[in-house]
């Protein structure tokens, strides 16, 4: 027999919740800005009809972050303005619903883990091969793939957190 462990006392499990709300943010904020085909590449222009979301502030530090390593996030080419829709409508609702998971340790999140981890981590390839190798090529790949690791680690440690049937239940 097993019970429901309460939220308190996975101490683990509320780091997650944390990471799912910092995930859910930088998704609606930094990857909106790729769906939405706003041109960081062209700054002055851009920031003389600045777009209503994200902020200004925001707009300009990530120029200086895509100008400084991530010249794909800067240039924002098709296949990855593609690949961001993927970001919104994929991972922005799992976030959500993976915090609602988590917080009330409903066993169902198991198997939309999984796809979240299998579409994080396919993701991945496509971008490092870009980032070290593509026309877009990081000119500061180790700085760029310390702000992309966050993203890729969780995704293992999550699919790792729930790999048992009833992850969210100890046994009596």
């Amino acid at each position: 027999m097993s019970v429901k462990v309460p939220l308190r006392a996975r101490r683990g499990d509320i780091v997650i919740v944390a990471i799912l709300v910092a995930f859910l943010f930088t998704t609606f904020v930094f990857d909106v800005t790729s769906v939405l085909d706003i041109d960081l590449s062209n700054a002055d222009r851009t920031f003389a009809a600045s777009p209503s979301w994200p902020p200004h502030f925001i707009l300009s530090e990530l120029v200086r972050y895509g100008e400084e390593c991530d010249h794909l996030f800067l240039h924002n080419p098709l296949y990855f303005r593609a690949m961001m829709w993927g970001d919104i409508f994929f991972l922005g609702p799992f976030y959500a619903v993976a915090l609602y998971a988590f917080v009330r340790g409903c066993n169902w999140i198991r198997v939309p883990t999984f796809l979240y981890g299998s579409h994080v981590l396919s993701y991945a390839l496509i971008l490092g091969a870009e980032q070290l190798n593509g026309i877009y090529a990081s000119p500061k790949p180790a700085v760029l793939f310390g702000f992309y690791a966050p993203y890729w680690i969780f995704a293992v440690a999550l699919m790792v957190r729930v790999r048992r049937v009833e992850p969210f239940a100890a046994k009596l």
